[in-house]
């Protein structure tokens, strides 16, 4: 999207302008983070963004600051994103997408809870349209919820999820990472419990 390409050149040129002008500034801790979401705001107080380019513009930085580690307000960012898709009638890939990015936030805040919660909310929704594409997000999305579960301590909620994701499997032409992920899920379902399964499912994976 140009308004997401717009909103990197503009955040470089004033990195680079700090950087000139002000260079103790960027030693601050998430001063790129700072900037970055400063100039998000800026160009969203336009006004004249159609819904397209402000999702653009919000899914870009959710994702950018999720790659510096700010997971806080990657979070932010991301649930603005989400409100902005299905306030805008967005696309049903991009929700799920979304959601799913926002829960990896929250695990890796060790919100497990709150997770959970956005996980199955997603699935919920994601239900409601059946496609390949759509398939393959849910299994990442079960991927995600047995992760969360076995993290939080709720392994006897693991096995549904685990026995959806091998049904969703089945009628889904996996790749390589699709079917290592089911792998995982069941090496780590067992670890502990059976080794022997553990191990020959960390195997395939």
């Amino acid at each position: 999207q140009q308004a997401a390409r717009e909103l990197f050149t503009q955040t470089l040129v004033r990195l680079a302008a700090l950087a000139k002008d002000e260079p103790g500034s960027l030693q601050k801790p998430h001063a790129v983070s700072d900037t970055l979401r400063a100039k998000l705001e800026q160009m969203l107080a336009r006004g004249n963004n159609t819904p397209e380019q402000t999702g653009a513009m919000l899914e870009a930085v959710t994702m950018e600051l999720h790659y510096l580690d700010d997971f806080e307000e990657s979070l932010a960012v991301g649930q603005r994103y989400l409100t902005h898709l299905q306030s805008s009638g967005g696309d049903p890939h991009q929700v799920t997408f979304a959601a799913s990015v926002a829960a990896a936030n929250l695990c890796i805040l060790h919100r497990y809870e709150e997770c959970e919660a956005q996980l199955r909310a997603g699935l919920a929704r994601s239900a409601e349209t059946d496609d390949a594409e759509m398939r393959i997000e849910r299994l990442h999305m079960l991927g995600q919820l047995g992760h969360v579960l076995m993290l939080a301590g709720k392994r006897e909620q693991v096995l549904p999820v685990l026995n959806t994701a091998r049904q969703l499997a089945r009628k889904t032409r996996l790749n390589e990472e699709m079917q290592a992920l089911i792998d995982v899920m069941e090496s780590r379902y067992w670890h502990g419990f059976d080794d022997a399964r553990a191990i020959a499912s960390a195997r395939s994976a």
